[in-house]
């Protein structure tokens, strides 16, 4: 399971989600049972975001907000760092919350009605993952110049 820190009055408040090391918490509501995403996979999950703690306001969901879940693919900079390491590391099936420090984040700006600085609050479930398409010689040289931040 990937683990990273947050501040600790966030995990003061979140007893049951483990402290990791680079800046995101994770407590696994229900363990998945398919494959993890490789990068460059496009993934498909429900999600819900909270800032100020789970039980505060609720800023978006693919839940009712979107026309179905959402996709993207995995570790080329489509989201935010911390959800390209946290999915990355999620099997499909897999339902987790995620506390994402603001460095993975939104940073010092925000966006929108996230405030700067604000840690995000994350439960994501990984429904499924796409068919993994060959990439061409220019395709992985760029992979190779842009790691996962």
């Amino acid at each position: 399971m990937f683990l990273e820190t947050t501040p600790a009055l966030v995990i003061a408040t979140l007893p049951k989600i483990a402290l990791g090391v680079d800046g995101i918490s994770v407590e696994v509501l229900q363990e998945g049972s398919g494959p993890t995403p490789q990068r460059t996979q496009t993934a498909k999950v429900d999600y819900t975001l909270w800032v100020n703690g789970f039980q505060k306001k609720q800023i978006d969901s693919s839940k009712g907000l979107l026309k179905g879940p959402f996709k993207f693919v995995v570790g080329v900079g489509q989201v935010i760092p911390g959800w390209d390491r946290t999915v990355a590391e999620m099997r499909v099936g897999e339902k987790r919350r995620v506390v994402i420090d603001p460095s993975l984040g939104y940073g010092e700006k925000g966006m929108g009605p996230i405030p700067g600085n604000s840690p995000l609050y994350f439960e994501i479930e990984l429904l499924e993952l796409a068919e993994m398409k060959p990439l061409n010689a220019e395709q992985m040289q760029w992979l190779e110049e842009h790691p996962v931040p």
